[in-house]
């Protein structure tokens, strides 16, 4: 039986932590800029598929996804660096105006 039905909760959280594991596995092994970004960008959708209880680790993995390629803006050639920075940004600004929405 699939474990997602029997407790989804439980299986987010299990999900979460393997992608955590994961990600720290690939950051460590220095794959580039965009790759990078693009792994904090995905993790960041999934704290956010978790609910407004991690709305804050969202907003801090989209954010390091922005600093990793406003870092390295200067050594790019245009194309999938801009689309995933204008990516990050639209999240963030979702999941800040989800945490304090008079702001």
């Amino acid at each position: 039986m699939d474990m997602m039905l029997l407790d989804p909760k439980l299986s987010k959280i299990i999900e979460q932590i393997i992608s955590n594991i994961i990600l720290e596995e690939i950051c460590t092994k220095n794959p580039g800029p965009l790759h990078t970004a693009w792994d904090f960008i995905a993790n960041g959708s999934q704290l956010r598929a978790l609910g407004f209880e991690s709305l804050n680790e969202c907003i801090t993995s989209l954010s390091k996804a922005i600093t990793t390629l406003s870092a390295n803006k200067d050594k790019d050639d245009g194309g999938p660096h801009r689309l995933l920075l204008a990516e990050a940004y639209g999240l963030r600004a979702l999941c800040n105006h989800e945490a304090e929405p008079t702001k």
